[in-house]
């Protein structure tokens, strides 16, 4: 009996750790690197400002993005991205610092790309400000992004944006006015309606337009999306597209069809999006040619 007893309160051998698995080692690596990029800007915050004058969580991220997307006859098209979005919340008040790979607000004008990203974005580095005021309801936002090229170019928007809800229906209307080296002035006007399905799903319905002075170009996009959410972190889509402009005469240059899934493989660090797609251009004598996209972007 005592015997058993002794045994039975022995110290039991203590169980071997399960090695971490290079996904474990992946995201703990990630987040320690997200921690730092605060620690630098929450540094250079106060260093600039004098002082620590407010406790808000510096919200400073590095953005990183990979898109491999192959169309139907071979033609297979690569970007490597980034983007850094620097917060100084002891010295800022109503602005925001941003650096990137690309020009953000020409790309967030397309809807196609916005929907499906299938072309390489061009090599535009550049750093912007972003000034913001709300006159009543309407948020309006100035930008002037400093574009690092041999010569040194500026571009402008000026951005003015609310929303409201009409019975279940969310309005989004946007207009940017602004001016590009390249493109001259130019102005673009979008409404956005939201319509929520169900707890899980919500369909949308996009109508843009844009009008650049120097070119006398002049261009319309008008889609629908419907989203459903498969879980807190993967969801499926279907989209449609379609592209006209005045060269040489308004009509119908491209349509799009596609099937987006997104899966967030860990919260608010890293995601990807995997989507099947056809396009109809009029280059092709609008001629169905397939594809499929990849995008992967990692938030630091």
């Amino acid at each position: 009996m005592t015997c058993a007893t002794l045994a039975f309160a022995a110290p039991m051998p203590p169980e071997t750790e399960k090695p971490k698995t290079l996904q474990d080692r992946a995201l703990e690596s990630t987040k320690y690197l997200s921690e730092k990029i605060e620690d630098v800007a929450t540094s250079i915050d106060i260093t600039l400002a004098g002082k620590k004058y407010t406790k808000k969580v510096n919200h400073s991220a590095i953005n990183l993005s990979q898109l491999i997307s192959y169309s139907e006859g071979g033609d297979t098209r690569l970007s490597t991205d980034f983007g850094v979005n620097l917060r100084l919340p002891n010295l800022e008040k109503r602005w925001q610092l941003r650096f990137a790979s690309y020009d953000e607000e020409r790309e967030d004008r397309d809807l196609s790309q916005r929907q499906v990203r299938t072309r390489a974005r061009p090599r535009e580095y550049g750093a912007s400000f972003q000034f913001f005021q709300s006159l009543g309801k309407v948020k309006t936002t100035f930008q002037p992004r400093l574009e690092i090229r041999d010569p040194v170019e500026m571009s402008y928007v000026l951005r003015f944006e609310s929303e409201t809800n009409i019975s279940k229906v969310r309005v989004v209307p946007r207009t940017d006015f602004f001016t590009d080296p390249e493109k001259g002035t130019g102005q673009f006007a979008s409404v956005e309606f939201q319509y929520k399905l169900s707890a899980r799903s919500d369909l949308r319905f996009y109508n843009n337009e844009e009008y650049r002075d120097f070119e006398n170009y002049f261009t319309t996009q008008h889609g629908l999306s419907y989203d459903f959410s498969l879980s807190k972190v993967q969801a499926i889509g279907i989209s449609a597209v379609a592209t006209s402009n005045n060269r040489p005469t308004f009509h119908l240059q491209s349509f799009s069809f596609a099937v987006p899934f997104a899966r967030e493989l860990s919260r608010e660090l890293l995601t990807f999006s995997l989507t099947p797609f056809i396009g109809f251009g009029k280059g092709e004598k609008f001629k169905g040619r397939t594809g499929i996209s990849l995008y992967i972007e990692m938030t630091l």
